[in-house]
């Protein structure tokens, strides 16, 4: 931990009254300040930007960002990017996508899994699917592939299982199975409505009707408190990337 002064020149006296002592976290190879606290001192600045421990110059963040990043509470102190992606086929996914995305505040996108060009260059990525037959759909597994190694992801899935179901569970553990290069903070799932013919059509099969039967009881979901339980999801997932 160092104390640094960032050093600003006024345009017109040539300095300006404020030093910005900020305590800092250094990590000299990847040049990012984590978690600054800052406070501010009279003083004659130059411009220089000095590493008290050597008196070394040392190049940081830019003060406006810097001021910026330390009123981002909800990110510890330095700016996140998250990415909300997902493939929905009726709605049910979409929704607690949308509500996730509301949830997350800091800079964010929201995308249909379809139109994501690069997976690179975000700090967390919700990603969101269908359970279809216990698995991950093949639409949704082909993206997860091409996400970058090491890249930190939250699942969310809908289903018209009961909550917490086997199925639910088999299709989380697929998933797994697809991202073993990716860092998993964690996964959610609640129940989604059931295209009615398709309930319908599994009802006519003697192997599949109990499991229709109980996806027709999901047809009010996801409902507010599915959503409710989503958006505390991801705030427990932003936690985990700023821990």
């Amino acid at each position: 931990m160092v104390i640094c002064s960032i050093r600003q020149h006024n345009g017109r006296n040539g300095f300006i009254e404020n030093i910005v002592r900020i305590k800092i976290l250094q990590d000299r190879s990847a040049r990012r300040i984590s978690k600054p606290v800052i406070s501010f001192t009279p003083h004659i600045l130059d411009q220089n930007i000095l590493d008290t421990q050597n008196h070394t110059p040392y190049t940081s963040t830019p003060y406006k960002e810097v001021v910026s990043n330390s009123i981002n509470q909800q990110t510890g102190g330095y700016k996140v990017k998250a990415l909300i992606a997902y493939h929905s086929d009726t709605g049910n996914t979409e929704k607690v996508a949308r509500a996730i995305y509301d949830t997350v505040n800091f800079d964010k996108e929201v995308r249909k899994i379809s139109d994501v060009k690069d997976w690179k260059g975000y700090d967390i990525i919700f990603f969101g699917f269908p359970v279809h037959a216990h698995s991950v759909p093949e639409k949704a597994a082909s993206q997860i592939a091409k996400i970058p190694k090491g890249q930190k992801i939250a699942f969310f899935s809908t289903h018209g299982s009961l909550r917490n179901g086997i199925l639910a569970k088999q299709a989380f553990e697929h998933a797994l199975g697809l991202s073993a290069k990716l860092t998993v903070l964690g996964h959610f799932s609640c129940r989604g409505k059931v295209a009615e013919q398709i309930i319908e059509s599994l009802q006519k099969n003697p192997q599949h009707k109990a499991w229709a039967e109980e996806a027709a009881g999901a047809i009010h979901h996801p409902d507010e408190n599915d959503l409710a339980d989503a958006k505390a999801f991801s705030t427990q997932m932003v936690a985990k990337v700023k821990a």
